[in-house]
C-alpha cells in the first residue's frame, strides 16, 4: 500500500549520506513533504543538493529551514529504534499523522480506514526485531503485489513524480481535480508552478494515447476539474506556460 511504501521510505532514508545529492534517492523525494514542509520537489529533483545545500537555498525562510533541520533530526531518531518504535515515531513524532489526515481530506477518503491500514502495518512490525528484517519483509510483499499486478495485465501504478524519465504507450491520469493537482496546500501557498510542471511530466509520459479524467462529484460533493486541464485545452495559455 501507499502507507507501507511511505513508512519504508522513511526507514530507508535513515541510512543515507546527507551530503550526497538527494535527487539520487527516490525515497527522500517520496517523503520530504509528508507532512508538508515547504520544500519544492523540483528543487531536489533538478539540482544536486545535499541537506546542507538545501538549507542554503531556503536560508531566507526560517520556517522551511527549521522543517529541514527537524526532518534530519527525525531521520536520526528513527534510525535508533526497532521497527515497532520507528513506525510509531514516524506517525506521531515526524508528523505522518498530519499528512495522512490532510491526504484523506484532500482526496475525500475515510481517515479511519487509512489509520486502520497503518495500525495493521504497525502491529505486524512488532514481529521483527531488526529494521533490516522488516525492510526485507515489506519489500518482499511489495514485489509479490507488483508481480501479481503485472500478471493481470502489465499495468503500472505510479506517482507523477516517480514517472519522470519513463514512457508508456498509453497513460491514464485520474483525479485531475482542483485540490488534488494542484493540491489544496499549493493553492493556499500560491505555489502552483511546481504542481503544473509535475502535471506536464505525467502528460508527457504517453507515447501514443493520453487519457485525463476528473470527477464531477465525489460522495455527494461537487468537484472542479483542475485548472491545468483548462490551461491545456486553451492553446494560447498552453503555449505561454512554463512547462
Amino acid at each position: 500500500s501507499g502507507i507501507a511504501r511511505d513508512l519504508l521510505s522513511y526507514i530507508k532514508c535513515t541510512t543515507i549520506d546527507g551530503d550526497m545529492p538527494l535527487m539520487q534517492n527516490q525515497d527522500i523525494i517520496n517523503i520530504i513533504n509528508k507532512p508538508y514542509r515547504g520544500i519544492g520537489r523540483h528543487v531536489i529533483a533538478e539540482n544536486e543538493y545535499g541537506f546542507q545545500e538545501l538549507l542554503k537555498v531556503y536560508e531566507k525562510s526560517c520556517e522551511v529551514t527549521d522543517n529541514i533541520k527537524n526532518f534530519m533530526f527525525h531521520l536520526k531518531m528513527i534510525g535508533r529504534l526497532d521497527p515497532y518504535g520507528a513506525i510509531n515515531y514516524i506517525y506521531y513524532g515526524a508528523g505522518y499523522e498530519d499528512y495522512l489526515k490532510e491526504y484523506a481530506q484532500s482526496n475525500n477518503l475515510n481517515y479511519a480506514e487509512l489509520k486502520k491500514n497503518f495500525d495493521t502495518i504497525w502491529r505486524e512490525s512488532a514481529n521483527y526485531k531488526s529494521i533490516d528484517a522488516w525492510v526485507r519483509y515489506v519489500e518482499r510483499q511489495m514485489n509479490v503485489e507488483s508481480k501479481a499486478e503485472s500478471e493481470r495485465g502489465n499495468v503500472n501504478l505510479l506517482t507523477m513524480h516517480a514517472s519522470k524519465g519513463l514512457e508508456y504507450k498509453v497513460v491514464f491520469i485520474p483525479d485531475s481535480n482542483q485540490g488534488v493537482i494542484p493540491e489544496a496546500r499549493a493553492l493556499r501557498e500560491y505555489d502552483v508552478d511546481e504542481e503544473r510542471r509535475l502535471f506536464f511530466v505525467a502528460m508527457t509520459r504517453a507515447a501514443d494515447k493520453l487519457h485525463i479524467y476528473y470527477n464531477k462529484c465525489v460522495m455527494g460533493r461537487k468537484c472542479r476539474k483542475s485548472q491545468f486541464v483548462d490551461e491545456m485545452l486553451n492553446a494560447d495559455m498552453y503555449e505561454n506556460k512554463r512547462y
